[in-house]
């Protein structure tokens, strides 16, 4: 008897251990808690919003020649964000991607169940392809809705096709409404959307509900402030994205430079993994294997995409798995050993990437912080933030127009608005036209013409990564004067006083 009631235990406590180990990884990830460059983006958006300006149609923050019209398509993610942080502060924000993050999780860990995964499964596929994710979350990009949406587009998905209720399906209208006020990745949903349709024309299926929820789902999107002018905006953004943001190099851009190398060797082996998995269930599970193949692609075409393949994985991984140990003809050694060799050196980088916060007691910081780290010397440890020099220039009472490192735009907008104007910012080329941002990025980089920059568009101020061609140059110029300077930036004021002038 007693050696049974041990037994009892045993299993009952295995698979919580698990559970809750698998809750503490995602944990782990969703902690890195460093600010995004794009999170002040949301909150001057969301501050001038309730502070009485209302809806920005144009942009207020800068001194430079914008477009006549800003489409923000992140636009209700700084109305949601700013009145938290507003109430919480940083604690706030930081609750708000913890509860994104594990609703993601549930969603993914629904839809796998939705496909008759077993929970212990479904559970174990769920670290792997959602720590691709983990970066979104640091602490806050408007792009964690889409993994939420996308997660929830395929659990509603698998349901309809399930049970053949199709109907029920037509919960993602209004889901596509928010999500494109929210984010432009709704486009992926839609895609996976048509990708479902698609299936069902290929299996000779009834096609018409999922036709005439692809179109209603579309038209859901167009409630929006701008209206057909989102969806030109989001998709000139994706086709020719700001050449500078790494995020948007193709995979094979960022290998030939030597950039994000971890996450490349994730995907790859992770598409290993899937082509593994899945390449005995083409015909018995069509809609799973064309999601996965158009969600690689994708992430081929930019890195930031990765992710969606991850989390699409987390979803189809699960059944493919087991149903791939339990066929016959199949020596489950092998198997087992396939899956292992695909998987192992994954886990491996996944452990390196998001459990290092963990053993690292100075990557570690408080759970609910929102940090802004001050910048080392030079290009590296973005994102990084000019700490002392907004200090500096609050405790001084300088005011004007102020040229920076384009991450810093909107960090220099939060703090010191109202009283300073920025230059050009991560917003690039959504706000500014293309001859400012040459003009500006040449300055910059301490091109050839870089004082053109400055005759058309002159500051009051120029806050430059200590260390850089840029800054250099300025060092050298007698028409400007180091102000302040730390390890990681330098701020440059004219030598003789120029009267402030209006935008």
């Amino acid at each position: 008897m007693k050696r049974d009631a041990v037994d009892r235990v045993f299993r009952q406590a295995v698979p919580a251990a698990f559970g809750l180990g698998v809750v503490l990884w995602l944990a782990a990830g969703f902690s890195e808690n460093r600010a995004d460059t794009d999170t002040w983006i949301y909150l001057n958006f969301g501050r001038e919003f309730f502070r009485g300006a209302g809806f920005l149609h144009r942009d207020v923050f800068a001194y430079v020649p914008t477009v006549r019209h800003w489409v923000f398509h992140e636009w209700l993610a700084g109305v949601l964000f700013y009145p938290v942080y507003a109430a919480l502060g940083a604690a706030g924000l930081t609750l708000w991607k913890y509860l994104i993050g594990f609703s993601t999780a549930a969603a993914a860990y629904g839809a796998s169940l939705r496909r008759g995964t077993p929970p212990r499964a479904a559970a174990a596929a769920l670290p792997c392809g959602l720590s691709f994710v983990f970066s979104a979350f640091a602490p806050l990009r408007a792009q964690v809705f889409t993994f939420l949406f996308l997660a929830l587009t395929i659990l509603v998905l698998e349901d309809a096709r399930g049970r053949e209720r199709p109907g029920r399906a037509f919960v993602l209208v209004p889901i596509f409404a928010l999500w494109a006020n929210l984010h432009g990745g709704f486009l992926a949903g839609l895609g996976v959307t048509a990708i479902y349709a698609a299936a069902r024309a290929i299996e000779r299926r009834p096609l018409s509900p999922f036709l005439l929820l692809l179109l209603s789902s579309t038209a859901a999107t167009l409630v929006n402030p701008y209206g057909f002018r989102l969806w030109t905006s989001v998709i000139t953004h994706a086709a020719a994205p700001e050449a500078r943001v790494t995020e948007w190099d193709s995979v094979l851009r960022a290998l030939s430079l030597g950039e994000n190398l971890w996450t490349v060797f994730a995907f790859f082996t992770a598409g290993a993994a899937a082509a593994l998995l899945f390449a005995r269930r083409l015909k018995s599970d069509l809609p799973a294997a064309l999601t996965l193949a158009a969600l690689f692609i994708l992430g081929l075409s930019h890195i930031r995409h990765v992710a969606l393949f991850g989390l699409a994985l987390s979803i189809y991984g699960g059944r493919a798995a087991v149903d791939l140990w339990r066929a016959r003809g199949v020596r489950r050694k092998a198997v087992f050993a396939a899956l292992m060799a695909a998987f192992s050196p994954f886990a491996v980088v996944v452990l390196l990437q998001n459990v290092g916060p963990l053993v690292r007691p100075d990557l570690a910081g408080s759970p609910l912080a929102l940090e802004c780290p001050s910048c080392p010397r030079g290009e590296g440890g973005d994102p990084c933030y000019p700490v002392g020099a907004v200090r500096y220039i609050r405790e001084h009472g300088m005011k004007g127009k102020i040229a920076a490192n384009y991450a810093w735009g909107a960090f220099l907008s939060f703090f010191l608005n109202p009283g300073c104007l920025g230059a050009v910012d991560a917003r690039c080329e959504t706000v500014f036209p293309e001859d400012v941002r040459k003009a500006y990025f040449e300055f910059l980089t301490g091109g050839p013409r870089w004082r053109d920059f400055l005759a058309a568009y002159p500051p009051d101020m120029i806050l430059l990564r200590n260390g850089t061609v840029a800054a250099h140059l300025l060092s050298r110029d007698p028409a400007w004067k180091k102000t302040y300077e730390d390890e990681g930036s330098v701020l440059f004021t004219p030598r003789t006083p120029q009267p402030l002038s209006k935008r």
